[in-house]
């Protein structure tokens, strides 16, 4: 896998990432887009090629590549603090090329480096699988009619969980490359040395401890406090080595249907995560589905208005929407 990652880049690898670009992406400080690259490949080609095998060989980086414009998109309606923006990088068109080489290299090898509980990166895994589960999930931890069988749902918001990670984390990581996904298989380890249980949705099905897509994670386990110890001492050492953070007042927890109001709050004030009475929305959707659909996905027809009203301003040419934002 090494000798393949770093083996001398080659002209149609280039080649490839550009005209792998979307060509209507916004540019960077170079105003220049993906679909600049691509109309005047001929001519600009061999100098890209070159710009990148000079980085890839030497690991020196012009300074003025790495100029990035940043935006802050709003997370709410109508935001009120730096905490409801949501910044993104517009970087320079050379830079993306670079990065998509090099992303282009390790995808083959992403299915080998990342665990089955990390739904994202990986080509074939779906989003709707993580969704379909935590609601299948959530359903039978509502509706289990066994006293002994209580059990808590924890869905973590990990507090800006790309900006937070540690280089030399990633470092050491990279170092080793055959790497079990850092805390993914933390929480394996747990469940296979019994430590904590996940939940079984069937009788014959495997319990599952952890869902995982990109920094959305759900934890399953027993609502018993040395279980949650074994949780929050897992989360604790990934926060020490990654230098992620979990932000406990953003994220929440669900309790099966028989774990009480005394055993709830109990274990609450342990971890300092607030009990909800379901586990809201998991990756864009309920992660329970009720009976009142119409009120449950009503925001789905509020989206869709939003983007209607906006409909009228694609009659604009560049200019004018330049104008009008």
């Amino acid at each position: 896998m090494n000798r393949f990652l770093t083996r001398p880049i080659s002209f149609n690898e280039v080649k490839t990432a550009v005209f792998g670009m979307d060509a209507s992406s916004a540019p960077g400080p170079d105003g220049m887009g993906a679909s600049f690259f691509q109309n005047f490949w001929p001519v600009v080609g061999p100098s890209i090629v070159e710009a990148v095998r000079s980085y890839c060989h030497s690991g020196h980086l012009l300074r003025s590549i790495n100029h990035t414009h940043i935006v802050l998109i709003p997370k709410v309606q109508c935001p009120m603090n730096m905490g409801h923006l949501r910044p993104i990088s517009l970087c320079n068109s050379v830079y993306k090329i670079l990065s998509k080489v090099l992303v282009n290299r390790l995808q083959r090898f992403l299915p080998e480096i990342i665990s089955e509980s990390q739904s994202a990166f990986v080509g074939g895994r779906l989003i709707s699988d993580n969704i379909i589960v935590v609601q299948e999930a959530v359903h039978h931890m509502k509706s289990c009619r066994s006293g002994s069988n209580r059990s808590v749902a924890l869905k973590l918001d990990i507090s800006k969980a790309y900006d937070r990670v540690e280089w030399g984390f990633l470092e050491a990581i990279m170092r080793k490359m055959g790497f079990a996904e850092g805390l993914s298989e933390m929480f394996r380890n747990a469940e296979v040395q019994r430590l904590i249980h996940g939940v079984k949705i069937c009788c014959n099905g495997p319990p599952i401890s952890h869902l995982l897509f990109a920094d959305d994670t759900v934890v399953f386990c027993k609502a018993k406090r040395s279980e949650l110890q074994v949780v929050d001492s897992i989360l604790k050492d990934y926060r020490n080595a990654s230098g992620q953070l979990i932000n406990f007042q953003k994220s929440s927890m669900f309790f099966s249907r028989y774990a009480g109001p005394d055993l709830s709050s109990n274990l609450s004030a342990f971890m300092a995560i607030p009990v909800g009475g379901d586990l809201g929305h998991y990756l864009g959707l309920p992660a329970e589905i009720g009976k009142t659909k119409t009120e449950m996905f009503s925001y789905i027809k509020e989206r869709v208005l939003q983007r209607l009203a906006r409909w009228k301003e694609r009659i604009l040419n560049l200019a004018g929407k330049s104008v009008l934002l």
